[in-house]
């Protein structure tokens, strides 16, 4: 027999009167499991939702189309993963043989791929293994899309050095929080939010592979990005471990 199961929504208010009080939405949750109540109280405040979150629900449709096919094929969804990954690759080198338009519809299809991957996971088993690949590559096809435009714009190459530099910060301190804030996500470890996540780096490549005349203004925005994600994933973290 399933466990008997009751989730109540307590409003909260934290904060003193000489305070703004906030008032949040928290979750107790009992599950009868052998006799013994289990209760388990939450935070159902909602982090913020980029373009990852709020663009997946008109995309979904056509990666689960995208999934399902791969997985009547018999593709794993780390094969997928190494196929996008391959497919950035070669928009890289497009982009540092001069072809920017094919580069960018490339880098675009890698993007989808790599939507897909994820999808194919939770249709078939996720795997510990999937998220490093997943991880890991990404950085891959961000790096060599860097070194591209550097190979193609000698003027640009301090700004995208740095760029490279600050996104191994930036993903050191999202490895950080994943490590140390619990995961109670689908996701394979806890996804601190932030601004500049998948889509909004391919947007800001985008605008450094098509208007490449302002290359270093692009890429300057585009670092302007990533540090502003550093300091909200900061303060997510420190809400997350203050709040224990």
């Amino acid at each position: 027999m399933a466990p008997d199961e009751v989730t109540l929504a307590i409003p909260v208010q934290v904060g003193n009167m000489a305070d703004a009080p906030v008032r949040i939405s928290t979750n107790l949750t009992s599950t009868v499991q052998d006799g013994t109540l289990i209760t388990i109280l939450t935070d159902s405040r909602k982090p913020p939702q980029m373009l990852d979150t709020n663009a997946r629900k008109y995309i979904q449709p056509l990666l689960t189309a995208i999934a399902n096919g791969c997985q009547r094929a018999g593709l794993s969804a780390n094969a997928l993963t190494v196929i996008g990954m391959l497919v950035g690759v070669a928009a890289a080198g497009l982009v540092a043989a001069g072809y920017f338009i094919g580069g960018f519809l490339v880098l675009w299809l890698s993007g989808l791929i790599d939507a897909a991957d994820g999808t194919l996971a939770r249709l078939t088993k996720p795997s510990p293994l999937g998220a490093i690949l997943d991880i890991t590559f990404d950085r891959v096809v961000e790096i060599s899309m860097i070194a591209a435009l550097a190979i193609r714009f000698a003027d640009a190459r301090f700004e995208l050095l740095v760029l490279a530099g600050i996104i191994a910060i930036a993903m050191s301190l999202f490895l950080s929080i994943a490590a140390a804030v619990a995961n109670t996500s689908v996701k394979s470890f806890h996804y601190a939010p932030g601004l500049g996540e998948r889509t909004e780096a391919f947007i800001c490549f985008s605008l450094m592979i098509l208007d490449h005349t302002r290359l270093t203004l692009w890429t300057w925005a585009f670092i302007a990005v990533i540090v502003f994600t550093m300091l909200q994933r900061v303060y997510h973290a420190h809400r997350m471990l203050t709040a224990k």
